[in-house]
């Protein structure tokens, strides 16, 4: 007995050391509010719900609030060609009469605060940006993916 606890306290330090020695699988340069900007950090891609992002700068792990940042440009670590783009924004709908962006208050309607989720440049144009909100994002081999929804913003360059 005394043998198998030994090695099964190996094995569990052995995975501790390789999760706490792995690599992210995104590297990111991400643009903040105030102008200041992070370069080249590890970057743990957001969930649709998360209202902040974990990164690791020069090995410290720091979370960064979605209200403070702009848009994050990221890429996969092993295939730096390969950017995206994405931005915590306010979701609503567009008003029909006037072409006005409206913001929707949604799960914090109760709060009477207009709800945010982070969004993925779906298109890109010379003057206008069409975003979509995402779910999910997912990386098979050179790709990235977004489980996307049907909630949509357009900005004005």
């Amino acid at each position: 007995m005394n043998r198998y606890c030994r090695y099964i306290l190996i094995l569990l330090t052995l995975s501790f050391t390789m999760s706490a020695n792995a690599k992210s699988k995104f590297t990111a340069d991400i643009k903040m509010r105030n102008g200041h900007e992070y370069s080249g950090v590890e970057f743990t891609t957001p969930k649709s719900w998360d209202k902040e992002v974990a990164v690791k700068i020069n090995g410290e792990k720091l979370k960064i609030k979605g209200d403070s940042i702009d848009h994050i440009v990221f890429w996969p670590t092993k295939y730096p060609d390969n950017p995206q783009i994405i931005c915590w924004h306010t979701y609503g709908s567009i008003d029909n009469k006037t072409g006005e962006y409206k913001p929707n208050c949604g799960h914090n309607a109760k709060k009477g605060e207009p709800s945010k989720q982070w969004f993925a440049i779906h298109a890109a144009g010379e003057h206008v940006n069409l975003w979509s909100c995402f779910s999910s994002i997912k990386l098979t081999g050179e790709t990235v993916s977004f489980t996307t929804t049907l909630s949509w913003i357009f900005s004005t360059n």
